[in-house]
């Protein structure tokens, strides 16, 4: 089987940010290579896309267009094809379960669970699907925070991906409606529910939060900023109280708050450049 590949060199500090720019740019799966998984030159590491087909005309410009947002020059893109396919799977290996404070973990299933109250088992083959990066850290914390004292309700996960929060959230007693436009998401998600024995308690749709009916008292979007300001009117109407928005840096803050201006903000977390907010309907 033929397969391709385009590839990059990028700084080390900036390697996953980019990777997960790319990933949502793309709509598929992105591998960032460095001293902890396969290979890193000094302080760079390696983009690396994989395709089934030759990688798309226009990639050079998808990535330029990335760089750009964080103000990173061109780069050199290669790209190439090859007859062994084998090294993609490779960096699986590499997945290893984490703790993300003392009451979450996320890992792989061939790890076994911890004895925490949000422990989840996430299926590596999706970007970013696996609670390793910053905004599903900072997100999976706030949300449980915001959960484990609160009565067992139903809430929305907006742009779900592979269901790593709705999984934390159902672990806690609650229902979770979870919708994602893309139907591989969907596969995944399902894929992952299934695996960590929620399935009573999460629902899964494809759509986005303009799809669904009626309100929830939480409301949670780990989505770029860009998209959580295009779709703020539709997300708002969902969310009765308590709204938590990541996927944004420093500079989207000012329009994520004009944006979302029926809400205040009620508390703000950070990891590495990443942010999350928890924002909380005004009263009337």
């Amino acid at each position: 089987m033929t397969w391709w590949r385009a590839r990059f060199c990028i700084d080390h500090d900036v390697a996953e940010t980019v990777a997960w720019l790319l990933a949502e740019r793309l709509d598929h799966p992105v591998e960032t290579r460095d001293q902890s998984t396969m290979s890193r030159t000094g302080d760079q590491s390696e983009i690396v896309i994989a395709f089934d087909n030759a990688p798309p005309d226009d990639i050079h410009l998808h990535i330029e267009s990335v760089l750009g947002l964080i103000g990173r020059s061109t780069v050199s893109v290669e790209t190439q094809s090859s007859e062994d396919d084998s090294w993609k799977d490779g960096w699986r290996a590499f997945f290893r379960g984490q703790f993300i404070g003392e009451s979450i973990w996320v890992g792989p299933p061939w790890e076994d669970k911890p004895d925490r109250p949000v422990s989840i088992h996430i299926e590596p083959g999706m970007a970013f699907g696996t609670g390793t990066h910053a905004t599903t850290q900072i997100s999976l914390r706030c949300l449980t925070e915001s959960l484990q004292h609160r009565a067992p309700c139903t809430l929305l996960d907006v742009g779900c991906g592979s269901a790593v929060l709705s999984i934390g959230a159902a672990q806690l007693g609650h229902h979770v409606v979870a919708v994602d436009v893309d139907e591989s998401a969907m596969d995944n998600a399902a894929h992952n529910v299934r695996m960590n024995h929620v399935t009573e308690n999460v629902s899964l749709r494809v759509g986005s939060a303009a799809d669904v009916d009626g309100q929830f008292p939480v409301v949670v979007a780990n989505i770029l900023a860009p998209i959580l300001i295009e779709n703020a009117e539709s997300i708002m109407a969902r969310c009765s109280q308590t709204l938590i928005l990541s996927g944004l840096m420093d500079m989207h803050l000012a329009d994520i708050h004009a944006a979302f201006d029926a809400f205040e903000l009620n508390h703000m977390d950070r990891l590495d450049e990443w942010l999350v907010l928890q924002l909380e309907r005004r009263q009337p």
